[in-house]
C-alpha cells in the first residue's frame, strides 16, 4: 500500500510537472502573440501618423532641408549682381533687359532670405504693393523664355485695382511660377494671359494658358507637396505659392478643361484706397 502511495504521488508530481510546462508554453506563445500585436498596431499608428502629416509640415521640412543651401547660392547671387552691375556700366545691353535680370537676382536673393527665415519662423512685414506692376515685372522676368518657344503670345493687362498689402518679393514669385507652368502647359504654342482686377472687396489676379489643360483628378492634386506631372519638377511649386497667398489671406484656385488651357486665379484682399496711381 506504501509503495502504490508513493507511486501514486509520482504519477501526481509528474503530470503537475507536465500541466505546468504546457501552462508555460501557452503563456509564452501568448505573450509572443500579445507583443506581435502590439507592434503591429504601432506599425499602424507609425503609418497613420505619417498620412497625416499636413502640407505646412512638409513643406516646412522641404525648406529646412533646402535652407542648407541657401546660403551659398546668395553668394552667387551676390556675384551675379555684380556683373550686372558692370554690365550696366559699360553698356550695349538693352535697359529692359538688364531691369529684368536685376530683378530675377533681387527676387532670388529674396528667396534665400526667406528659406533661413523658415527656419528661424521670421517674418518680413507687409508693405502696399501695386497689383499691376506685379503683373508687369513677372511678365518681364518670363518673356525672354517665352520669346525662346514658338508660337506662344504674351498678353499681359494690369489695370489700375487699387493695392493689395504684401511681400512684393512672395507675390512674383507665384505669379512667376504660373507663368511658367503656363508656358510648359502650351508645347505647341498658345497665348499666356495675365492680368488683375476687382472683384468685389478682392483684387484678383489673373494668369491664363490656352495649352493642354488638365481634368478632375490632376486638378485635385496639382497643389499637394511634391506631385508633380513634369519629369524633373519637384512637386513644390504651386504648393509654395498656395501658402504664400494663404500667408497674404488669400486663396488661389484653378479651373481647367483638357485640351482647353487652365485659368488660375488669386484672390487677395483689396486694401480699399482705390486704383493705384500710374
Amino acid at each position: 500500500e506504501a509503495g502504490t502511495l508513493a507511486a501514486e504521488r509520482r504519477r501526481l508530481r509528474a503530470t503537475a510537472w507536465s500541466l505546468g510546462l504546457a501552462g508555460g508554453l501557452v503563456l509564452w506563445l501568448g505573450a509572443v502573440i500579445v507583443v506581435e500585436r502590439i507592434l503591429r498596431g504601432q506599425e499602424r499608428q507609425r503609418d497613420m501618423l505619417a498620412s497625416k502629416l499636413s502640407a505646412t509640415e512638409r513643406l516646412r521640412a522641404a525648406g529646412e532641408i533646402a535652407a542648407g543651401v541657401a546660403h551659398d547660392l546668395n553668394n552667387l547671387f551676390t556675384v551675379l549682381e555684380g556683373h550686372l552691375y558692370l554690365l550696366r556700366e559699360r553698356g550695349g545691353v538693352p535697359t529692359c533687359s538688364l531691369d529684368a535680370m536685376e530683378g530675377a537676382v533681387r527676387d532670388g536673393t529674396a528667396a534665400m532670405r526667406r528659406l533661413r527665415q523658415l527656419v528661424r519662423r521670421e517674418e518680413e512685414p507687409f508693405v502696399p504693393v501695386d497689383p499691376g506692376q506685379l503683373i508687369r515685372e513677372a511678365a518681364a522676368m518670363v518673356e525672354p523664355l517665352v520669346k525662346a518657344r514658338a508660337g506662344i503670345e504674351l498678353k499681359i493687362e494690369p489695370d489700375g485695382v487699387g493695392r493689395v498689402m504684401g511681400r512684393p518679393a512672395e507675390l512674383r514669385e507665384v505669379l512667376v511660377n504660373l507663368m511658367l507652368n503656363a508656358v510648359d502647359a502650351m508645347p505647341q504654342g498658345g497665348r499666356l494671359t495675365a492680368a488683375s482686377y476687382h472683384r468685389g472687396r478682392r483684387v484678383c489676379l489673373e494668369v491664363a494658358d490656352t495649352g493642354v489643360g488638365m481634368g478632375p483628378e490632376l486638378r485635385q492634386r496639382i497643389f499637394d507637396p511634391f506631385f508633380t506631372t513634369k519629369p524633373h519638377g519637384t512637386g513644390l511649386g504651386l504648393a509654395v505659392a498656395r501658402g504664400i497667398v494663404a500667408r497674404h489671406g488669400g486663396e488661389i484656385r484653378v479651373e481647367s478643361e483638357p485640351g482647353r488651357g487652365s485659368r488660375f486665379v488669386v484672390e487677395l484682399p483689396s486694401t480699399g484706397d482705390g486704383p493705384a496711381a500710374p
